[in-house]
């Protein structure tokens, strides 16, 4: 039995740290999973309790890989949204990201355009992109419109294939 876990960490090391940096596992922790990974392995090899069938051992071992990364990402996703202390006083100098004149007009422009745009599409088809200038979802304007999904992206496609030869 000692042979096969030796065979299977030898076998599947490598092959393991692969997987695990498929899975976003920084170069870091990827050690420490895989020795997490095969101690829970062996554990349940030579522990008490019932023990791995052999012919599941690899499929145990990166089912454990992968419940482990899981387990790893959401630590770090948790740890990200730790608030620290900020000095006040350094928030006051951050210059302010309010538009100037210029982009405002530049905005208002481009809202005209669009609109001009917008409206030599057929109504059908400028209801849909309407829709969604206004920030809806596709399903909410599937919806109001009365159409299915697939019917809707036919219609955006046709606008944006219309837009483009108008702009053209």
């Amino acid at each position: 039995m000692e042979q096969l876990f030796t065979r299977l960490y030898d076998t599947h090391q490598e092959p393991l740290r692969g997987y695990l940096r498929s899975l976003g596992i920084s170069l870091e922790k990827q050690d420490d999973l895989i020795q997490e990974s095969f101690l829970r392995v062996y554990n349940r090899i030579y522990g008490p309790g019932r023990p791995i069938e052999r012919e599941k051992l690899v499929a145990y071992l990166y089912i454990t890989a992968k419940n482990l990364a899981i387990d790893q990402h959401r630590r770090e996703k948790r740890a990200s949204r730790i608030e620290t202390d900020v000095d006040d006083t350094f928030l006051q100098n951050i210059a302010d990201k309010a538009s100037v004149p210029e982009e405002v007009y530049e905005e208002k422009e481009l809202e005209e355009d669009r609109r001009k745009a917008i409206e030599k599409l057929p109504e059908k088809i400028a209801e849909a992109v309407k829709g969604l200038l206004d920030g809806k979802s596709l399903k909410i304007i599937a919806q109001e419109i009365g159409i299915q999904m697939p019917a809707l992206k036919y219609r955006l496609r046709k606008a944006r294939n219309l837009l483009n030869s108008i702009q053209e």
